[in-house]
């Protein structure tokens, strides 16, 4: 597993910037469709990729890539936890905030104690970090598609600015695995499940597009019952739900 030091600066941006996501969350004021469990694994992911690569002795940017992506998947969980849940915004944030330090702490706790082994040759401890890093990157792209087959395909809270920003990041960071002399398997397994799982949300959006209008069946989750009919008492919905329930009754666009 030889050391990405040539990963291009464009990788490392573009591979971690949940910032569309949030922001989409913010401006709708919901959550609906990207849930939290997908923010809160990619999170507790974090900290073996984390130490993974300060072990493996990757260059700065790579080291900071899995913190940045943590730090942002806390801030859209605690989102989730204020819009969905309904918690209150001081008890979002600081349960976000602790689970966050805590996962910082076993990240140098991982570092601390696995780096001696890995300088007198044992090599298995790193391995594994990078196999639970790929196991998490994959079941936390799971609940998307949960919340797709609710809806008959369509995709309602993903961002898919966010989707495009990190499957391109994803791209530059395989090519440039490819580019080396010694290809990083477990790297390079865990860019491919991001290209491919991402790809596969955005191509069901789009099978649910191109479906002709009349076979369009009112996917709506459990929460929206309220919302069903909007024109006559659209109160009773927050702005949120009713930016959702408005996009499963008439697909208006793609995206």
């Amino acid at each position: 597993m030889a050391p990405q030091t040539d990963i291009p600066l464009t990788a490392n941006v573009l591979g971690e910037l949940l910032v569309p996501q949030i922001w989409k969350n913010w401006k709708r004021q919901s959550t609906e469709g990207a849930t939290g469990t997908m923010f809160l694994i990619w999170a507790i992911s974090c900290p073996p990729a984390g130490a993974y690569a300060i072990i493996q002795n990757f260059n700065i940017p790579i080291q900071i890539q899995p913190n940045i992506l943590c730090a942002l998947a806390f801030v859209a969980w605690s989102q989730t936890l204020f819009y969905h849940n309904k918690f209150k915004i001081w008890k979002s944030v600081t349960l976000a905030f602790s689970v966050a330090v805590v996962s910082s702490g076993v990240e140098l706790l991982l570092v601390f104690i696995i780096q001696r082994y890995y300088r007198r040759g044992v090599i298995w401890p790193v391995t594994f970090l990078g196999i639970v890093s790929d196991i998490g990157i994959l079941v936390g792209l799971i609940p998307p598609y949960i919340e797709l087959s609710k809806r008959g395909g369509q995709s309602v809270g993903i961002s898919f600015r966010f989707l495009a920003v990190d499957m391109s990041g994803a791209l530059f960071s395989l090519l440039a695995l490819a580019a080396q002399h010694t290809f990083d398997f477990l790297g390079g397994i865990q860019y491919i499940l991001v290209i491919t799982m991402e790809t596969g949300i955005i191509l069901a959006h789009l099978i649910w597009f191109m479906r002709p209008k009349d076979d369009l069946k009112p996917f709506k989750s459990k929460d929206k019952r309220n919302c069903e009919i909007i024109q006559h008492d659209s109160t009773r919905c927050s702005p949120g739900e009713l930016e959702a329930s408005k996009t499963m009754e008439s697909p208006k666009s793609i995206f």
